[in-house]
């Protein structure tokens, strides 16, 4: 089954700015030129069902849309639902609530759109989660409908009567709003495989073709596959050059739990390699660029950010029984010893970064266990230190080229709070070099491993 979700065209009310929930406002003339345009975005899809609000401005648009269909009979008869009705405003339908004449408390208003579950609705109004929970009944009902069962259904409905459908499809039921109100006559579209729902479009405006976002991915690996990654719960440790790009292709491959972990600014010199660095995001924090990132991807992704670096002494922070496969892209070899050891202790798959500094073949690289590495001063040290614990087997991505000697001036130096032993002395640590296609190949690579693992295939 496949399930449109189109929410209704403009009304008056909507371009004015006021609250209808409940009152039948019809659409304007706006409202029937948009609901033309997404009907016409439509055409090929053969309804077997069509489901409507019992509001006009829902049941004008179900029925625009239909006209401008060419594949399904013209003579289906529109449902009528009462369960995706928009929500009800008690007193406070009718009034503006917007601009310098809002007539509704900003505060408590402001909780609707912020912070919706907690919000307290006005006298005779409903709830944020009483929306979810009749149009979640509904949706349940719709699923196991015998006729429908290969089904192209469209349901015809409302703003907030949209995302309470929506709430109990997304990964994250606690963002009630997925970023925004869905715009007038923009698509959702669900689809049920084995009992089970998933977003596959989201928010497609009038004049854009409803596409699955994961058509070309489903060829490749089936709608098993998808559903495989959308369960899984994957943590990246460091969002730098490898980090982000491993990000990237797993939101991309639809992974449905992120957990990004970074205490670091995007900084000037991330620019030439980290694919999370822009001029507009230096000086904030790279997890709070992995996550908008990942949700201008996919808005359906759940994303867990933690701005701190891991370190053995920091580990507490952090849910690994909730992991599900850790991705290492950290620099220090504490850390990532700790890391290995705790994937161990916690039986979660694991993949870890080697030296990428300071090399310039992409085509070096590699993904063994860390028993069969040579070369890689990193995994030399990480080799030994791991057999010390008790660990012979751990999967890396490493390359035998040998590193470059970076060529340095004094500026380029970084000072170093790390001491020399044998001499006792400070000693300086110069930056390793890098370029863009390197740290971006491992990442890719390791991501690649993640996802191949994650759906059965190695």
């Amino acid at each position: 089954m496949k399930i449109y979700i189109i929410r209704h065209g403009q009304t008056q009310y909507n371009l004015l700015g006021r609250l209808q929930g409940r009152l039948d406002i019809p659409l304007n003339e706006n409202g029937l030129a948009l609901a033309h345009v997404a009907g016409q975005g439509l055409r090929d899809v053969h309804f077997d069902a069509v489901i409507s609000s019992p509001l006009t401005r829902a049941l004008q648009t179900a029925h625009i849309v239909l006209e401008e269909n060419a594949a399904t009979d013209p003579s289906i008869e529109i449902e009528i639902e009462p369960a995706i009705q928009e929500i009800d405003f008690g007193v406070w339908e009718g009034l503006t609530c917007k601009g310098e004449n809002c007539e509704v408390p900003k505060a408590e208003f402001g909780l609707f759109m912020t912070d919706s579950f907690n919000y307290i609705p006005p006298e005779g109004g409903e709830t944020v989660q009483a929306i979810c929970e009749r149009t979640g009944a509904f949706l349940k009902r719709l699923m196991v409908r015998e006729d429908l069962r290969d089904a192209n259904v469209l349901l015809s409905t409302h703003g907030c009567a949209t995302r309470g459908l929506l709430n109990s499809v997304y990964k994250d039921s606690t963002d009630f709003w997925h970023g925004k109100v869905p715009p007038n006559c923009s698509v959702n579209v669900v689809e049920v495989y084995e009992g089970r729902a998933f977003l596959v479009a989201s928010d497609v405006i009038p004049g854009q073709p409803v596409e699955d976002i994961y058509a070309r991915t489903r060829m490749l690996i089936g709608t098993d596959g998808l559903l495989r990654l959308r369960d899984a719960r994957v943590a990246v440790f460091g969002l730098g050059g490898v980090g982000g790009y491993a990000v990237e292709a797993l939101a991309r491959a639809g992974v449905g739990t992120l957990h990004l972990v970074d205490h670091d600014t995007v900084s000037a010199t991330n620019l030439n390699r980290q694919i999370l660095a822009t001029t507009d995001w230096i000086g904030k924090p790279k997890t709070e660029a992995a996550s908008a990132r990942v949700k201008q991807i996919s808005p359906d992704v759940c994303v867990y950010s933690y701005e701190k670096f891991f370190l053995p002494e920091t580990e507490g922070d952090f849910p690994f029984d909730q992991f599900d496969y850790i991705v290492d892209a950290i620099d220090t070899v504490s850390g990532k010893l700790r890391l290995a050891e705790i994937a161990q202790e916690y039986g979660i798959s694991i993949i870890s970064a080697m030296g990428a500094g300071n090399k310039l073949s992409a085509q070096g690289f590699k993904v063994a266990d860390i028993s069969q590495t040579r070369t890689c001063p990193l995994a030399r040290v990480m080799r030994r230190e791991l057999k010390k614990r008790g660990i012979e087997h751990l999967k890396v991505v490493y390359s035998e080229e040998t590193a470059l000697t970076p060529q340095t001036t004094k500026t380029e130096e970084e000072s170093s709070a790390q001491t020399d032993e044998s001499v006792k002395k400070p000693r300086t640590k110069v930056a390793p070099g890098s370029i863009s296609y390197v740290p971006g190949t491992v990442g890719l690579l390791m991501a690649g491993e993640v996802i191949r693992d994650l759906i059965g295939e190695i």
